[in-house]
């Protein structure tokens, strides 16, 4: 039965972004993805985020809908490819990844997917077959992590800044890390990378930026490096940081404005 699931995604693909949709549109496909994928993945996201089974049906059903053609193709390679091969499967769950930031659901499930020999890192990474999914512009967003997920994050940051000090040229890091940040898991990881990789930031706050940290006010880093500075030090502290993108929303607390 698996098999024949799997052989209905992959027919799907084969016809192309053109007739991508026709192809796979309604609970049949919903039923494929969820049967491809390991029984435990769907378990984990009902215990961490309350999504029941027939919520999670209703939201990959959805994501088919407005999911981009080529980004539904490359996710669903990605999801046949491994169902033939018989390859391990492996994703992280904990406050890293946020259903409620994704505009669909399928860019909420490929943050939660990481590499198998990643699984163990500071900060795990997601397949490169896979798509980023898009992040909504809710206003704001929330990094509160703890335990491991804020350990690991901030040992991260920590490397990175030390690769900075053994880089000749800030553009040589910002070349060099680029390609890894871009490959973050995690809502949490997508965040670090949008925040980091301004060359020029600009103030897109309700109130005026400042240029140094202080609470309630909206952090405008410098550079990069400024700001996964800023990143490590509310990690350090065990405080949650908020993220802003726009003026749609006011911080009270440690507020970084992105670029």
């Amino acid at each position: 039965m698996k098999t024949e699931l799997t052989g209905l995604l992959l027919w799907a693909v084969l016809q192309g972004k053109e007739r991508i949709r026709e192809e796979c549109f309604g609970m049949a496909c919903v039923e494929a993805i969820v049967r491809t994928y390991p029984a435990n993945l769907w378990i984990n996201i009902e215990a961490q985020f309350g999504l029941g089974h027939s919520i999670l049906e209703k939201a990959i059903l959805g994501s088919l809908q407005v999911v981009e053609p080529e980004r539904l193709i490359k996710f669903l390679e990605w999801t046949t490819s491994n169902a033939l091969e018989q390859n391990q499967i492996c994703w992280a769950m904990g406050a890293a990844s946020d259903p409620s930031a994704y505009f669909d659901f399928l860019g909420f499930l490929t943050s939660l997917l990481i590499l198998p020999i990643s699984k163990d890192n500071k900060w795990p990474k997601r397949p490169c077959q896979l798509p980023v999914g898009l992040l909504v512009d809710k206003g704001f967003f929330l990094v509160d992590l703890h335990g491991q997920d804020r350990i690991g994050l901030a040992g991260y940051i920590r490397d990175k800044l030390r690769h900075r000090a053994e880089t000749w040229t800030y553009d040589g890091w910002l070349d060099d890390i680029k390609p890894e940040t871009s490959r973050l898991t995690g809502t949490v990881g997508e965040l670090l990378h949008r925040t980091t990789m301004g060359y020029a930031y600009k103030c897109k706050a309700k109130v005026p930026c400042i240029t140094e940290w202080r609470e309630g006010h909206p952090y405008l880093p410098g550079d990069a490096v400024e700001a996964f500075k800023f990143w490590l030090h509310t990690l350090e502290i065990g405080a949650p940081l908020c993220i802003t993108f726009s003026n749609k929303f006011r911080c009270q607390g440690w507020w970084l404005n992105g670029s």
